[in-house]
């Protein structure tokens, strides 16, 4: 009878630990899966940190108070048509300055000195651009295509994490006759998932002021 009663116990016994270490093994299996996918989850988090950007483009945009008192904000708008040929995102920005001095043709006063910056943000679609490297390796454009233009890098003004710049002079015919020289520089620069193009044009720039502004671009890019 004793040994009846042990054995019962035993089995009992038995049966408790097996439910026991079934519990534990499904727990254990719960808590690393949950440990994993944390894990992952904070993997993306820290990627997303060191290399994609914190803040709309939007808020990237230089500010009337980043540029000289004369320049006037002229347009600030999304770019849908970047958005078509690939990029996830587009911004960009428009200021012109232009003086008192005007000349008239044809009975239309046309300013005699008048400075355009354009600043471009673009955020790239994670290579699925078919022009990717280009954009990221910060390619020269091909001179040829160009017509009555010549283009001249500059040195490297090193802004953001890969930069370039470099200037087109344009002869530009007059209305009445005759022949004027435009410059146009562009400085193109790439900080963490975004692109950015700076343009300044016009019968009067200043490129030591586009560099200023580039990098105060470049700082706005968290």
């Amino acid at each position: 009878m004793t040994m009846k009663i042990n054995i019962e116990y035993r089995k009992t016994d038995l049966a408790v630990l097996i439910l026991i270490s079934f519990i534990g093994v499904a727990l254990l299996v719960s808590l690393s899966s949950l440990y994993l996918k944390e894990k992952s989850e904070g993997i993306v988090k820290e990627n997303k940190t060191a290399t994609t950007i914190s803040l709309d483009l939007s808020q990237m945009t230089l500010r009337p108070s980043d540029l000289p008192a004369d320049y006037t904000l002229m347009i600030s708008s999304e770019y849908p048509d970047a958005i078509k040929n690939g990029w996830k995102e587009a911004y960009y920005v428009w200021y012109r300055k232009m003086t008192n001095n005007k000349m008239i043709v044809f009975g239309t006063e046309i300013p005699l000195e008048t400075t355009h910056i354009y600043q471009y943000i673009f955020l790239y679609m994670h290579n699925s651009m078919p022009d990717t490297k280009i954009w990221k390796n910060l390619i020269m454009p091909d001179i040829k295509i160009y017509e009555n233009q010549t283009i001249i890098e500059l040195n490297n003004p090193k802004i953001g994490d890969i930069s370039r710049s470099y200037r087109i002079a344009e002869n530009t015919a007059f209305p009445i006759g005759g022949e004027y020289e435009t410059y146009e520089f562009v400085i193109q620069f790439n900080k963490l998932d975004v692109y950015e193009e700076l343009r300044m044009s016009g019968t009067v720039t200043d490129y030591e002021l586009l560099k200023d502004l580039a990098a105060k671009a470049a700082d706005k890019i968290i």
